[in-house]
């Protein structure tokens, strides 16, 4: 048996791929087997903070510890270029849990209206991980923008008819509509069963640009039918006969990280129609939306008016402020504990929030937390934590030692599929997860409890005096590996001599 001894220093070359020489002729001979039993490495002194690798991540988090049972917010696995699009995978993964329609009654504290959000804290740089309770607010002539549009005693918006021609009115909101837990609600009354000549035309829904009037998701009216619009696209609706009915709820909600629609019948909470999963793909918590109505009346003798709609909500988005690039958190808002917003409207419900770290410690310790819970004791607003050091992925899993300049029988499977698929025949010695040494934030060290000999494919006897290596993650195999020194040991078994 030959032991061979591997030593590299500054390993963080470009691809990854080095080549080591022994200086002695090292003849390994057909029938070999190969196996490694020790890897060591001493990462970079500043960790990692960009092309992050990382394993499906699995943090526990409880809506209101007092009234709800924890539920999962999963990182996806993959390479992040940066801390911030972690972040906005979090943001993402954390507010798809949240389910708002109107239907649901099993909570005391219920999602609508919550957001979870996370921030780079301004003078150092450390993850701020928060959350935030929005109140509805009901839309009227402080919180919207109005065109040819009228509001009764009611609270009703009611597009003005022309005396001659064709006239543009809208409704826009002024503020973003919550990014997390949704709730838009509204009564309409159309009386229009039919409008063959199109003379009232309208669309409802969330455009990305203050006073756009392009709809990226809802439902539009056109030509006498309804719509379904999802980015540019239209789906007609069968039967629109729900939308007619002005007793009925309108509600725009989220479920399962879904942006949906449904009419429901408050006398028995029937829902009379509802869109259908992935009707609005492409929504996300990441992107500021704002809450439009806009529409087209033309005068005319054919009895066609315009729509009214009746006791319109919505949930704005809370804690923030707008600057000339877009719109920010509010962080004093959270730091001190006040609920800050735009225009003056009611509290909030208050709640017990919980983020459990325990079942992904390479996150935790990643982002710079150093505790595995963080939460607020008793019911509050909102809350803000800060990591307590600055974000450094220094931890490793599921490594592979490549060795190309020898064939191993050693082969991978994935789900991937045609052209950079993961699976197939590779040059994978081993697969381990080093651990790091106590004390010691930046050595790290594998240990294998016994020797796990892979077949060397060969037909004729080789020299390893020069050895091409490279370690990767299996997940993400042209990621590279970004350490100062690393060192393991292998060994050759040869066949029994005859």
């Amino acid at each position: 048996m030959k032991q061979l001894k591997v030593i590299a220093n500054q390993y963080n070359n470009q691809d990854g791929l080095m080549t080591v020489n022994f200086n002695e002729q090292i003849l390994v001979k057909p029938g070999s087997k190969i196996a490694m039993d020790k890897f060591t490495m001493d990462v970079t002194q500043k960790g990692i903070t960009s092309d992050i690798v990382l394993a499906a991540q699995n943090i526990s988090v409880t809506c209101d510890v007092e009234t709800q049972s924890p539920r999962i917010v999963t990182i996806t696995a993959g390479t992040y270029a940066t801390v911030s699009d972690i972040l906005e995978e979090w943001n993402q993964s954390a507010n798809s849990i949240l389910e708002t329609s109107m239907l649901i009654t099993n909570q005391d504290v219920p999602d609508n209206g919550l957001y979870f959000g996370s921030d780079l804290e301004d003078t150092t740089n450390n993850v701020q991980l928060l959350w935030g309770g929005c109140p509805m607010d009901t839309l009227d002539a402080t919180n919207t923008n109005l065109d040819s549009v009228t509001i009764d005693a009611s609270g009703t918006f009611i597009p003005t008819t022309p005396g001659a021609g064709d006239s543009d009115w809208f409704i826009d909101t002024t503020v973003p509509i919550i990014r997390g837990g949704v709730d838009i609600r509204y009564r309409l009354k159309d009386i229009n069963v039919t409008d063959p000549n199109n003379y009232s035309q309208y669309s409802i829904g969330l455009v990305e640009t203050l006073n756009s009037i392009d709809l990226t998701y809802g439902i539009r009216r056109l030509d006498g039918l309804f719509y379904i619009v999802n980015l540019g696209s239209e789906i007609e609706i069968d039967d629109y006969t729900a939308f007619l009915n002005s007793s009925y709820i309108h509600q725009f909600f989220v479920d399962a990280g879904e942006f949906r629609f449904q009419i429901v019948d408050p006398y028995d909470d029937s829902v009379k129609f509802i869109t259908p999963v992935g009707s609005f793909s492409g929504f996300d918590f990441n992107t500021s939306y704002f809450f439009n109505i806009y529409g087209q009346i033309s005068a005319n003798g054919s009895g066609i008016v315009p729509p009214e709609f009746i006791a319109a909500e919505v949930i704005f988005q809370t804690n923030i402020t707008q600057l000339n690039t877009g719109f920010t958190y509010d962080m004093a808002s959270f730091i001190q504990k006040n609920h800050l917003y735009m225009v003056g409207i009611p509290g909030v419900l208050d709640r017990t929030v919980l983020i459990n770290f325990e079942d992904c410690p390479t996150l935790q310790e990643g982002l710079g937390f150093r505790s595995i819970t963080y939460g607020n004791q008793n019911p509050q607003p909102n809350d803000v934590y800060t990591a307590e050091e600055l974000p450094s992925f220094q931890i490793y899993y599921d490594l592979a030692l490549d060795i190309p300049s020898v064939q191993l029988e050693s082969y991978i499977a994935s789900t991937n599929k045609g052209v950079g698929a993961l699976s197939g025949r590779k040059n994978y010695l081993c697969y381990f997860v080093p651990q790091r040494v106590d004390g010691n934030k930046l050595i790290y060290v594998f240990n294998s409890t016994k020797l796990d000999f892979v077949d060397l494919s060969l037909r004729d006897s080789i020299d390893l005096n020069s050895m091409q290596f490279r370690v990767v993650f299996p997940a993400s195999p042209l990621s590279v590996l970004n350490v100062q020194n690393l060192a393991f040991n292998l060994y050759i078994q040869e066949p029994a001599s005859l």
